[in-house]
């Protein structure tokens, strides 16, 4: 029985990279546009590898070192391997990922120019959802991998502890290099523009345009994409590290731990396998978030994929509760799980209303007053935008923590970021839209240029979206 529960996960997540491969393969079939179109692709795909290639080469020296000084102190060959398996397993979900954004940058705005929004929307939300699927199959796979060749050991969470610090290296080098570069491309091009009077920031002769659209790649796919791996992996440990010391350490003489509202519950190595059988369920809502937007008839795009988010948080918390009632969890845990949900729900709205709500047009209106007024009350709008947040984020932690104790909190985590699938894929969309609203200007599609405008102006909200999550 155990082993078919341990093999779930990395199946799961092998299924999902099969998947992922497929609507790569669907993205690729799609028409390209014009050969200047697909040139303009090919340069933008060009830089963000360049980036990437530079960024690989210090993180190797890195990886060696750490792997030494792993071996050095825990005489254990399994500590390093896990390390390293949890950088290859980031840098294959960003190559998946930067790979799908390739193929979709022309695509969709060629589907802008031929089909409209609707289409276009369609092909960059199946174009980031490479990388949304990627980032959560690879953490499926490396974790449950690992588990199930040594879940029985009693250094398990040693083995997962390599591996999520492997995870959370690579997010070091590739986010914090990436948003740097990101913000580098986009003053250089915005500067560029301001000089050069009769040249925009998206204009062909801009010098610093390629690096710009690049800079969304890497900052908003491979940067976002490593971050949220980083993340998606940490909150599978942080559980299952609880999880097996409260089976460990009993909290009464009958070997039965209390859980707060849960009462009396035998601690067995079943609640050291929920978080990754819960990630499962998590995928699955992700994948069917994902497709709904072909059904989805919204002619706003935030409200479209607003409700991809909701559809796949209310698949996941469906087989949640079958998951917990099967398993016979107290179902403390499950409301601890779904206080994590509304969680993450809340932080894709508070991060959307803050990037394009009322705060948003006011920052827009001083601009009549001069820079100084708009850095003032962009930096005020900025500072209110946390405050929602970490009020939701307290009351997540008291809920978790009154229904299910301290694995209440590690549960609330796994909730948030189960679904980060379709998370992601929010991010990446906004990013690919953004592109290839760059590369219609840069071609001269102007009916192509007016009806993606909407998908590229959505671009920076997404991103904050992915951001806050």
């Amino acid at each position: 029985m155990m082993f078919d529960l341990d093999i779930i996960p990395p199946l799961t997540g092998i299924i999902s990279i099969i998947i992922a491969g497929l609507i790569y393969l669907y993205i690729k079939r799609q028409p390209g546009g014009l050969p200047l179109m697909q040139e303009l692709e090919g340069m933008i795909h060009q830089g963000t590898m360049a980036f990437l290639k530079r960024g690989y080469l210090f993180l190797s020296f890195y990886t060696l070192f750490v792997t030494l000084v792993l071996w050095f102190f825990f005489r254990d060959w399994h500590v390093p391997c896990a390390f390293i398996s949890g950088i290859l397993s980031s840098v294959v979900a960003i190559h998946m990922g930067v790979k799908g954004a390739a193929r979709g940058n022309s695509r969709t705005a060629e589907a802008a120019d031929k089909y409209g929004q609707a289409r276009a929307l369609t092909t960059a939300y199946f174009s980031g959802s490479i990388t949304g699927l990627s980032v959560a199959a690879l953490g499926l796979v490396g974790i449950g991998i690992w588990f199930w060749m040594f879940g029985e050991c009693q250094d398990i969470v040693r083995y997962l502890s390599g591996f999520a610090l492997g995870a959370s290296s690579v997010a070091i080098f590739i986010r914090v290099g990436g948003g740097i570069f990101t913000k580098a491309a986009d003053l250089g091009s915005v500067m560029a523009a301001r000089i050069e009077p009769g040249i925009s920031q998206d204009d062909f002769r801009n010098p610093g345009v390629i690096a710009d659209n690049a800079g969304d790649n890497v900052g908003d796919i491979a940067g976002m994409g490593a971050d949220l791996f980083e993340s998606y992996v940490a909150a599978i440990l942080s559980s299952i590290v609880i999880g097996a010391f409260m089976t460990i350490t009993p909290g009464s003489a009958d070997q039965s731990p209390v859980l707060h509202g849960g009462g009396q519950v035998p601690f067995t190595s079943l609640y050291i396998t929920l978080p990754l059988l819960i990630m499962v369920a998590g995928q699955i809502g992700s994948f069917f978030g994902i497709i709904s937007i072909k059904a989805l008839r919204v002619k706003k795009t935030a409200t479209a994929l607003r409700a991809t988010v909701i559809i796949a948080d209310c698949i996941f918390s469906i087989l949640s509760a079958l998951i917990i009632w099967l398993m016979d969890a107290p179902w403390g845990v499950f409301w601890a799980l779904f206080s994590g949900i509304i969680c993450g729900i809340a932080m894709g709205i508070f991060a959307e209303y803050s990037a394009s709500g009322p705060q948003a047009l006011h920052i827009s209106e001083q601009a009549r007053s001069g820079p100084a007024a708009v850095v003032i009350s962009g930096l005020a709008a900025g500072m209110r935008s946390t405050s929602l947040p970490v009020l939701v984020i307290c009351v997540v932690i008291f809920t978790g923590h009154y229904t299910a104790g301290i694995y209440g909190l590690g549960i609330a985590a796994v909730g948030m970021l189960a679904t980060a699938g379709v998370a992601m894929t929010v991010d990446a969309c906004g990013s690919i839209a953004g592109n290839a609203g760059g590369i219609s200007r840069m071609s001269g599609q102007d009916f192509s240029t007016r009806r993606i405008a909407g998908l590229d102006l959505m671009g920076n909200t997404t991103a904050s979206i992915g951001k806050g999550f």
